[in-house]
């Protein structure tokens, strides 16, 4: 009886790991907490939770390596992993198709934000904004491309969409770092760099005002905007290849 207490006790850890898995709280990468502090948190003994993530690491939810833990496979969350896909995020023209899927999705995620942000939510869609700030003060275009998706993705978050959640990281890792930080690059700190922060606050303020309409317009707004400062930042790139072919550079 003591064993299929265990092997009971061992599956309601794997449903609780599994759904913890899916909700983000552990992500794709992820290092899963150390073995006595997780057994401690779950309220189960080693032995027990040992034997969970034995059917987890079956199930190639989790990887575990001698001497190091245990982590959430890469490979979890890559909805768009097809190397025909990635393909999208890397040749002109294509992201604008990403783009557009990404304005529908995350018109979504605002909307749900601001209905279901929780007073946590809203505490860290905050510090998320404060930190674009900080990064649009110091010039850094890289920083602020990353404190940028960090923002959006904090939405996706606050959603409480799980599917919606995944779809959205998917997207983020297929749309190359390289077209976030040619906007950033391009709109600089002028009046661009400027609306963009402008349209970030008008974003996070709609969510903490639980105005659900007013976020997806303002979403809407700024991938609208988004797209067309990348439309700009490519037919400039166009301009100084030409001009160095004449000049024979």
């Amino acid at each position: 009886m003591a064993g299929v207490r265990q092997q009971r006790m061992s599956d309601r850890v794997v449903e609780e790991l599994e759904r913890a898995i899916v909700e983000g709280i552990y992500p794709a990468r992820e290092r899963l907490p150390p073995e006595r502090a997780l057994a401690a948190e779950l309220g189960v003994s080693r032995p027990t939770l040992r034997e969970a993530l034995n059917k987890l690491a079956v199930r190639g939810l989790i990887e575990s390596r001698q001497g190091g833990g245990h982590r959430v496979k890469a490979s979890l969350g890559s909805a768009f992993s097809d190397p025909l896909l990635e393909l999208l995020g890397k040749h002109e023209g294509f992201e604008y198709d990403i783009l557009e899927y990404r304005q529908a999705l995350e018109g979504m995620a605002a909307g749900f934000a601001a209905e279901r942000a929780t007073q946590e939510d809203r505490a860290r869609l905050t510090a998320c904004f404060e930190r674009i700030e900080r990064a649009h003060a110091s010039g850094d275009a890289g920083q602020e491309a990353e404190a940028d998706a960090a923002f959006h993705l904090c939405i996706a978050e606050a959603s409480h969409n799980v599917v919606l959640l995944h779809n959205m990281k998917a997207l983020f890792q297929l749309l190359s770092a390289s077209i976030a930080d040619s906007i950033f690059t391009f709109a600089g700190q002028g009046e661009r760099g400027v609306s963009l922060l402008a349209q970030h606050r008008a974003l996070l303020e709609g969510i903490l005002a639980g105005d659900a309409a007013a976020s997806r317009s303002a979403s809407d707004h700024h991938l609208g905007y988004v797209a067309q400062c990348l439309s700009e930042s490519r037919r400039a790139d166009e301009r100084k290849v030409r001009s160095r072919r004449r000049s024979g550079v």
